[in-house]
């Protein structure tokens, strides 16, 4: 078995963006707001989208994500 390990940054230039992005719609996002009542989604994710905006102070807003590669093969068993 062998096994990398990489941290990866990726930069928003605003919250609007990050939303957008197809790392956090299509890989993240359904995850984390799972546990958020559908009907207030919505609004966590614009309320989201404000604080990064308000808190990045025209800089970018970064996030960092650790991913561990893991190849191995299956012996068979006769």
């Amino acid at each position: 078995m062998t096994s990398w390990t990489s941290i990866e940054e990726f930069d928003f230039e605003s919250g609007e963006q990050f939303f957008n992005s197809p790392l956090i719609t299509d890989f993240l996002l359904p995850t984390w707001i799972q546990s958020v009542p559908k009907a207030s989604q919505k609004k966590v994710m614009k309320e989201l989208g404000r604080l990064i905006d308000e808190e990045r102070h025209s800089g970018a807003f970064s996030l960092m994500l650790k991913a561990t590669l893991i190849v191995g093969k299956k012996s068979r068993v006769q």
